[in-house]
């Protein structure tokens, strides 16, 4: 049985050849087959009678989503295989994944992607305010509400809401959420009476472990299990040991492109570094280290040495980095 499948890497036409299992290739057939090609951001191909057959070749779909590794692609084909599905997805993963760029493509892939997309950080907003930013509230609501508020529920409707760091949301907002999960899909606005429905699908991301949090009484197991509809584990980049100097030489060209700089090659000993590094803030922290060093190199064009790396930990430290374990 040949598994082969071309996913195209760049718009110039590159492709590379993943191969998956059997069984992965029946399933991602059987969700093309009910899925409104026309309505996509890829189209599928037929290279035999029926489309289900492994030979099915991708070949409209360019991935935001930069690697090679077993790792990344199976979370990649994940996402393939959810997008098109009307369920909630719960995205797991230590900060600077790039959980929001899974999200992001799940919604591009999706038949919503012409409807809006919004996102909320649940950690990075007050638990007074959290409510009032994902609900919205009624005039009078609270002492400084003069005004009534549109919630993110109804900027999303029709569309797709990201609630990011999920873990973070306090016990009242999970409740109020729970509704939004239903059945019926409504919610009230804080300090109003009126339901409102909305049409929206909740892709929501966390770096906690929220097994632990419903254990210990700090998250809702029946929210948990409205969430995780389909759960996708995005692995940090110590466990993309094949794709780090793939992201680095992608990040140079765009940076570059941004900076209006030539475009600087990588020392031997540099990359060698680059791998050895456990990058605790994973694909954000080589974009930040790449960012600065381009920011800083003097001239244009030449090669980013270690030199040019000095703020970084991993210039003097013998971290162990990459592994597959």
């Amino acid at each position: 049985l040949e598994s082969n499948f071309l996913f195209p890497t760049n718009k110039q036409g590159d492709f590379m050849i993943v191969e998956f299992m059997e069984d992965a290739l029946a399933i991602l057939g059987q969700i093309l087959i009910g899925f409104d090609l026309k309505e996509s951001s890829f189209e599928a191909k037929r290279t035999d009678e029926d489309l289900t057959n492994p030979k099915t070749v991708l070949t409209e779909y360019t991935s935001p989503i930069v690697g090679l590794s077993e790792a990344i692609n199976r979370a990649r084909i994940e996402a393939l295989y959810v997008a098109p599905h009307n369920i909630s997805v719960l995205l797991l993963g230590e900060s600077g994944t790039g959980k929001e760029l899974f999200a992001r493509t799940i919604h591009e892939l999706s038949v919503r992607k012409h409807r809006p997309f919004v996102t909320i950080n649940c950690s990075a907003i007050p638990d007074t305010l959290l409510e009032s930013e994902i609900f919205g509230h009624e005039k009078g609501a609270f002492t400084d509400a003069k005004t009534a508020k549109v919630g993110k529920l109804e900027q999303a409707n029709g569309g797709t809401l990201f609630l990011d760091e999920v873990g973070d949301m306090s016990p009242s907002a999970q409740a109020k959420l729970l509704r939004v999960l239903d059945i019926e899909k409504s919610f009230e606005r804080v300090g109003g009476t009126k339901t409102t429905k909305v049409d929206i699908r909740i892709i929501a991301a966390t770096n906690a472990n929220l097994e632990k949090k419903m254990r210990e009484g700090g998250f809702r197991e029946d929210l948990f299990y409205r969430l995780s509809q389909f759960s996708i584990k995005i692995p940090p980049l110590r466990l993309r040991g094949e794709d780090i100097e793939l992201l680095a030489n992608y990040y140079l060209d765009r940076l570059s492109q941004e900076f209006k700089k030539s475009r600087p090659g990588m020392s031997d000993d540099l990359i060698v570094r680059l791998l050895s590094y456990p990058w605790p803030g994973n694909v954000r922290e080589l974009r930040n280290a790449l960012t600065r060093a381009l920011i800083m190199k003097n001239g244009n064009g030449g090669v980013l040495s270690l030199a040019d790396f000095t703020h970084l930990n991993f210039v003097l430290s013998g971290s162990a980095g990459y592994s597959k374990a």
